[in-house]
Protein backbone atom coordinates (compact mmCIF):
# COMPACT_ATOMS: atom_id res chain seq x y z
CA UNK A 1 0.00 0.00 0.00
CA UNK A 2 0.93 3.67 -0.70
CA UNK A 3 0.41 6.27 1.60
CA UNK A 4 0.04 9.87 1.19
CA UNK A 5 0.81 12.59 4.13
CA UNK A 6 -2.80 12.71 4.56
CA UNK A 7 -3.56 8.67 5.21
CA UNK A 8 -0.70 7.96 7.06
CA UNK A 9 -1.45 6.73 10.09
CA UNK A 10 1.18 5.45 12.69
CA UNK A 11 -0.22 1.79 13.14
CA UNK A 12 1.69 -0.74 12.42
CA UNK A 13 1.23 -1.31 8.83
CA UNK A 14 1.92 2.78 8.70
CA UNK A 15 5.14 2.01 11.04
CA UNK A 16 6.48 -1.27 8.91
CA UNK A 17 5.97 0.74 5.69
CA UNK A 18 8.31 3.74 6.83
CA UNK A 19 10.56 1.37 7.88
CA UNK A 20 10.64 -0.05 4.15
CA UNK A 21 11.12 3.28 2.88
CA UNK A 22 13.11 4.88 5.72
CA UNK A 23 15.97 5.67 2.82
CA UNK A 24 13.81 7.30 0.84
CA UNK A 25 12.46 9.62 3.87
CA UNK A 26 15.97 10.58 5.48
CA UNK A 27 17.10 11.45 1.69
CA UNK A 28 13.66 14.07 1.52
CA UNK A 29 11.59 11.88 -0.77
CA UNK A 30 8.45 10.76 -0.52
CA UNK A 31 8.34 7.04 -1.32
CA UNK A 32 6.54 6.35 -4.98
CA UNK A 33 6.29 10.15 -5.21
CA UNK A 34 4.03 12.33 -4.07
CA UNK A 35 0.74 13.01 -6.70
CA UNK A 36 1.40 16.73 -8.27
CA UNK A 37 -1.75 17.98 -7.01
CA UNK A 38 -0.58 17.41 -3.31
CA UNK A 39 2.14 19.18 -3.63
CA UNK A 40 0.61 22.42 -5.41
CA UNK A 41 -2.79 22.25 -3.55
CA UNK A 42 -3.82 26.44 -3.20
CA UNK A 43 -3.96 27.24 0.00
CA UNK A 44 -5.50 30.69 1.14
CA UNK A 45 -2.40 32.33 -0.15
CA UNK A 46 -2.35 30.11 -3.70
CA UNK A 47 0.93 28.74 -2.48
CA UNK A 48 1.54 25.42 -0.78
CA UNK A 49 3.26 25.89 2.68
CA UNK A 50 5.38 23.19 2.83
CA UNK A 51 8.65 22.08 0.51
CA UNK A 52 8.55 18.94 -0.90
CA UNK A 53 11.24 17.79 1.57
CA UNK A 54 9.69 18.56 4.47
CA UNK A 55 6.50 16.01 4.93
CA UNK A 56 9.05 12.98 4.30
CA UNK A 57 11.56 14.42 7.38
CA UNK A 58 8.76 15.19 8.90
CA UNK A 59 7.44 11.19 8.91
CA UNK A 60 10.76 9.87 9.79
CA UNK A 61 12.09 12.30 12.86
CA UNK A 62 8.32 11.34 14.62
CA UNK A 63 9.35 7.29 14.47
CA UNK A 64 13.10 7.98 15.22
CA UNK A 65 11.16 10.28 18.21
CA UNK A 66 8.80 7.02 19.37
CA UNK A 67 11.93 4.71 19.05
CA UNK A 68 14.13 6.78 21.32
CA UNK A 69 11.62 6.42 24.22
CA UNK A 70 11.87 2.50 23.98
CA UNK A 71 15.95 2.18 26.01
CA UNK A 72 17.92 -0.49 24.23
CA UNK A 73 15.12 -2.32 22.70
CA UNK A 74 14.97 1.17 20.71
CA UNK A 75 18.61 0.68 19.75
CA UNK A 76 17.88 -2.56 17.79
CA UNK A 77 15.04 -0.59 15.49
CA UNK A 78 17.42 2.25 15.14
CA UNK A 79 19.94 -0.21 13.09
CA UNK A 80 16.86 -1.63 11.48
CA UNK A 81 15.92 1.99 10.27
CA UNK A 82 19.17 2.18 8.87
CA UNK A 83 18.85 -0.38 6.70
CA UNK A 84 20.24 -3.54 8.58
CA UNK A 85 18.24 -7.10 8.28
CA UNK A 86 17.53 -8.55 12.05
CA UNK A 87 20.01 -11.44 10.87
CA UNK A 88 23.05 -8.74 10.66
CA UNK A 89 21.76 -6.50 13.50
CA UNK A 90 21.97 -10.02 15.37
CA UNK A 91 24.96 -11.73 14.01
CA UNK A 92 26.74 -8.30 14.98
CA UNK A 93 25.57 -8.26 18.59
CA UNK A 94 26.03 -11.92 18.96
CA UNK A 95 22.07 -12.27 19.71
CA UNK A 96 19.42 -15.05 18.77
CA UNK A 97 17.17 -13.59 15.88
CA UNK A 98 14.21 -14.90 17.56
CA UNK A 99 15.07 -12.50 20.45
CA UNK A 100 15.93 -9.72 18.64
CA UNK A 101 13.01 -10.14 16.29
CA UNK A 102 10.86 -10.15 19.79
CA UNK A 103 12.52 -6.85 21.02
CA UNK A 104 11.76 -4.92 17.49
CA UNK A 105 8.39 -6.27 17.21
CA UNK A 106 7.82 -4.89 20.89
CA UNK A 107 9.19 -1.07 20.07
CA UNK A 108 6.71 -1.10 17.00
CA UNK A 109 3.68 -1.90 18.84
CA UNK A 110 4.80 0.24 21.24
CA UNK A 111 5.65 2.80 18.48
CA UNK A 112 2.08 1.93 16.63
CA UNK A 113 0.21 4.08 18.59
CA UNK A 114 -1.87 6.41 16.14
CA UNK A 115 -0.97 10.04 16.15
CA UNK A 116 -0.28 10.63 19.30
CA UNK A 117 2.89 9.13 21.18
CA UNK A 118 1.79 6.70 23.32
CA UNK A 119 3.24 8.20 26.13
CA UNK A 120 1.26 11.54 25.57
CA UNK A 121 -1.91 11.16 27.83
CA UNK A 122 -5.20 11.28 25.84
CA UNK A 123 -9.07 11.00 26.55
CA UNK A 124 -9.04 7.72 25.77
CA UNK A 125 -5.67 6.36 27.47
CA UNK A 126 -2.87 7.57 29.79
CA UNK A 127 0.08 7.97 28.71
CA UNK A 128 2.46 4.72 29.46
CA UNK A 129 5.98 4.67 29.10
CA UNK A 130 7.99 1.63 27.12
CA UNK A 131 8.84 0.15 30.10
CA UNK A 132 5.44 0.56 31.58
CA UNK A 133 3.71 -0.53 28.39
CA UNK A 134 6.07 -3.69 28.63
CA UNK A 135 4.86 -4.69 32.33
CA UNK A 136 1.44 -4.53 31.06
CA UNK A 137 1.79 -7.36 28.22
CA UNK A 138 -0.33 -5.24 25.45
CA UNK A 139 1.94 -6.82 22.61
CA UNK A 140 0.93 -10.16 23.49
CA UNK A 141 -3.11 -9.50 22.74
CA UNK A 142 -1.91 -8.39 19.20
CA UNK A 143 -0.49 -11.64 17.94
Amino acid sequence: MDYTPQTLRYDRAGIDWIILYAQDFKEGRWPGGLPSDYLNSPISSGISNRASFENPCLVIAELEIRVKHCGMDGFLVEEKIDGKTEEEIARERCLDIDYVRRRINKVLWYCASGSKARWIDTRKRPGLSYEEWKGRREYRRRN
